[in-house]
């Protein structure tokens, strides 16, 4: 069993091998046929068990964080308002009316019947994975173990804090019964029990290196291993793949001393270790069972007047050390869980992400929830108990409950079982998800790839790295295009384009034979238009942002209906876009001038001025009657820019459409292809597709939606960093319109991740990372760790095909830059402050050359994987930073 490429892979006798490591983002184990570089894959959920947590839709994802953050302020707004009746109003805040005790059996039997309800649940699904006859592994089982005993411990958690404050109800304004004392030890007990299995999951998840004879966090299984003279199995990837009893050392060293001396607190408070019980001031003959308020006294006044409002005076001093020894033992098991989290961040990070795509998502899902449940632990103890220990207020609030952690921690322990709940058998999401998070290296595999997918899914758009590639030096380019066959500098008086940008290797990259620049000069926008009869092809390469008079379009973030008539405001259906996107594309005439050339282009009057046509232009050319491809390409705003150019592309189809069939119904069937010169006779005329690089949000959901239906092959790759690309979300206003592509600089490529995926891969804000040359960084690094030992067999043969292409070939070579020679996808990049980025210079046999310090070419005949993996990836302590960023940032968000 091992946790590899992301998933949790099968042991025997189930005989569907693992994937190659870093071959495909993938979520389940794979049937992987290499016809297609690894593309084919495969998977019979009825074969397993799959756990939820192996692929978490969107909607349980959005659904368990509305959970999760309204539990979140119920809990803040319980803990406020209790600290404010504590300090205001005193003990008669909390007894009169039975205010305390009705809020606590409210809140306690809400979350009660919730868990119950995700007991039955889970006892129901694991059932249902009995009966199916799929086979359980080691982790997986694991894991569902795991939530089990959470489960139950909150469960019997919330029953004894439920016992005293029914009991309370039933028998008002008496605080000292016995009841009372051992339901508090029951539930501090569960509460040790929670944290300590919190440590388990955490550093359940963390990987391992088989064949040491030591691991990390497990010293009892590291001393049995050198004892015994064993090694770690070969198949074992994570700590889950270990027999349970490794975690033995948890239970002996944390979670059993501190139940010995909650157990001890007990027995000392209760007097039966000879010591007077804590009971008020209590006299020998009166038993705290029998104190009470004398008839016709109210228990706040009671508590005020007879007792001084003192329900601590005896032995105050030492409730004082053994309360402190008790929560600093707490804490510790707390500051072990985030050691525990801390050390399996820098152990995730040593690999790629789809190799432990599970481990990572729930890793870091659980520290976010975690998180903020401890927080709220610390505060109730400190705010409840500490604070003027010997006051009945303290009593009533530490001793009957503390309300907002059991609010809080129910919930967490909700969302995570359902989590880690089983799968249905029959579940269709998962194998979606896979098959829509497939790509291909090269442009010649996808009609082949598309053609193995299943009918459902054959419709759907395929991620192509290669156009990829190809896009990332069109928005380079673009920069410094102006029209003519010499680049010049992209803002004036600031450098030239780099030896690696030429027109002519654009223009080969998909056989174009004329270019034109379409400028818009007062917006300061300038799109790249190139094009091919034979080939049928057209690019639409937009600049983005390199101007102030750009600045201000950006700026513009109010928004305005696009399309027009379509949808109703008051039920949120009507598009909006960007305001300043929508001025840039439609207010001054520019988007109209691109259609109208575009136009020209496919009616046959594409010749450049000045140029001769082969044939006599478009219309002789042909002759088969394919549909235009029309490529849209841009970064930053030139991808907002090519997303409306794609949209009014098939709008700008759709009239030639109409044109085409009034042509037939006017001049006969016989006469229609004459009339429409070389257009398809039947079918779309032009097919649009987006390929952007970070790309802002452009408009609201019905945009988006809208424009889905219309360019569903539109990709907006967007960096782990990138600032303006992972924000401007402003709520709800706006949304991603294109399909998303996340790249990191440690290699990662994942397509079309789910919600918590994306949520996940966040990282910290950077306008650094919004750069062309920090995409370029990161598309090499995906090809260097693909190409070297992290990837598999199948990404290593169609890299290779790729690389042998003559130009592309270019591209993806990687070498450090030498002199003028030509560069692309390398770590050497000019310094400038605009959207511009450059690479290493390439060479034709892909070694990396370096010069050192006194000028001394080395050559290393292959990148290292690994060393760029280790450079890329943080170390503790910026693990840490990373960690408490997301925890503050879900804390307030």
């Amino acid at each position: 069993m091992a946790l590899s490429n992301g998933v949790l892979a099968p042991t025997p006798p189930v005989t569907v091998p693992k994937a190659n490591k870093g071959d495909r983002p993938g979520d389940l184990p794979w049937q992987e046929d290499t016809d297609f570089g690894g593309i084919k894959k495969q998977y019979d959920v009825t074969q397993e068990v799959v756990l939820n947590l192996e692929f978490v839709s969107d909607g349980w994802a959005r659904l368990s964080k509305a959970l999760v953050m309204i539990a979140k302020c119920v809990s803040v707004a319980i803990f406020i308002l209790l600290l404010y009746k504590k300090n205001s109003q005193g003990i008669g805040g909390l007894v009169d009316d039975n205010f305390l005790a009705i809020l606590n059996v409210t809140v306690g039997a809400i979350c009660l019947v919730t868990l119950l309800f995700a007991l039955w649940l889970l006892l129901w699904r694991i059932h249902r994975a009995m009966l199916s006859g799929r086979t359980w592994t080691r982790p997986r089982r694991f894991l569902v173990n795991l939530a089990l005993w959470e489960l139950g411990l909150q469960v019997v958690n919330l029953t004894f804090f439920l016992a005293p404050n029914a009991a309370w109800l039933a028998d008002p304004c008496t605080p000292f019964r016995g009841v009372v004392h051992g339901a508090v030890f029951v539930q501090f007990s569960c509460w040790l029990g929670l944290f300590t299995i919190f440590v388990i999951s955490v550093q359940g998840f963390m990987p391992i290196t088989p064949g040491t004879n030591s691991v990390r966090g497990l010293p009892l299984y590291s001393w049995w291993l050198r004892r015994n003279g064993e090694t770690v199995p070969a198949d074992a990837t994570s700590v889950l793949d270990l027999p349970t009893w490794v975690h033995a050392d948890l239970l002996l060293f944390v979670w059993l001393p501190g139940q010995l001396l909650l157990l001890f607190q007990l027995l000392w408070a209760t007097g039966c270790l000879g010591a007077a019980p804590i009971c008020g001031q209590a006299s020998a003959t009166v038993p705290c069972d029998e104190l009470r308020p004398a008839p016709g006294q109210s228990c706040a006044a009671w508590m005020q007047d007879d007792l001084g409002d003192r329900c601590v005076s005896v032995h105050v001093t030492t409730v004082l050390v053994l309360s402190s020894i008790g929560f600093a033992w707490v804490l510790a098991v707390m500051l072990l869980g985030v050691l525990a989290m801390l050390v399996s961040y820098r152990e995730l990070r040593r690999f790629r992400y789809q190799q432990y795509r599970a481990a990572n998502i729930a890793v870091r899902v659980l520290n976010k929830k975690r998180a903020t449940m401890q927080a709220i632990f610390v505060a109730c103890v400190v705010a409840f108990w500490f604070v003027d220990l010997r006051a009945c207020t303290n009593y009533l609030l530490t001793f009957y409950g503390l309300t907002p952690l059991q609010m809080l921690g129910s919930i967490q322990v909700f969302t995570t079982t359902m989590a880690i709940m089983p799968m249905p058998p029959r579940a269709q999401q998962l194998a979606l998800h896979v098959w829509l998070q497939n790509f291909v290296w090269n442009e010649e595999e996808q009609e082949a790839a598309l053609a193995e997918r299943p009918p459902i899914y054959a419709k759907e758009p395929l991620f192509c790295f290669e156009t990829a590639v190809k896009a990332l030096y069109y928005s380079m380019l673009v920069y410094y295009y102006k029209g003519s066959d010499e680049l010049g500098p992209a803002v004036p008086g600031k450098g030239s384009p780099h030896p690696a940008l030429t027109l002519d290797l654009a223009l080969e990259l998909y056989g174009l034979d004329h270019h034109e620049a379409i400028v818009e000069a007062q917006q300061d926008l300038t799109c790249m238009l190139g094009w091919s009869a034979a080939r049928r092809t057209v690019v639409l390469a937009f600049r983005g942002t390199s101007s102030m008079a750009n600045v201000w379009l950006d700026l513009q973030v109010w928004r305005r209906p696009h399309p027009l008539g379509m949808g109703r405001w008051w039920d949120s259906t009507r598009p909006l876009v960007h305001s300043g996107f929508h001025a840039c594309w439609l207010e001054r005439g520019f988007g109209q001038r691109v259609l109208a050339r575009l136009r020209a282009i496919v009616a046959g009057e594409g010749a450049a001025e000045g140029a001769a046509e082969e044939g006599g232009g478009v219309g002789a050319r042909g002759s088969d009657g394919a549909p235009w491809r029309v490529l849209c390409i841009g970064h930053s705003l030139g991808g907002a820019l090519a997303c409306m150019a794609a949209c009014d592309v098939v709008d700008l189809s759709r009239a030639l459409e109409r044109e085409r069939a009034e042509a037939r119904e006017g001049r006969g069937e016989a006469a229609a292809p004459a009339a429409s010169g070389s257009l398809p006779a039947a079918g779309p005329i032009l097919v649009a597709s987006s390929y952007t690089y970070g790309c802002p949000r452009i408009g609201n959901h019905a945009f988006a939606k809208h424009y889905a239906d219309v360019v569903p092959d539109s990709w907006d790759v967007v960096h782990t960093n990138d600032a303006v690309a992972r924000n401007g979300k402003f709520i709800r206003l706006y949304k991603r319109a294109g399909k998303r592509v996340i790249v990191s600089p440690a290699g990662d490529l994942i397509v079309r991740p789910s919600l918590a995926e994306a949520t996940v891969l966040r990282g910290h804000s950077s306008i650094q990372a919004h750069l062309l040359r920090t995409y370029a960084r990161s598309m090499a690094a995906v090809v260097r760790t693909q190409a070297g030992i992290v990837g598999g067999e199948g990404a290593r043969t169609s890299l290779a095909a790729l690389a042998a292409k003559p130009y592309v070939g270019r591209l993806l070579h990687l070498r450090k830059g030498r002199g003028g020679e030509p560069s692309f996808l390398g770590l050497i990049t000019q310094a400038q402050d605009e959207h511009v980025a450059t690479g290493a210079a390439l060479d034709g046999e892909g070694r990396e050359e370096k010069t050192d310090e006194e000028g001394v070419e080395e050559e290393d005949s292959c990148p290292d994987p690994d060393a760029e993996l280790e450079r890329a990836r943080p170390g503790l302590f910026a693990g840490a930073y990373h960690m408490i960023q997301d925890t503050a940032r879900d804390m307030l968000s």
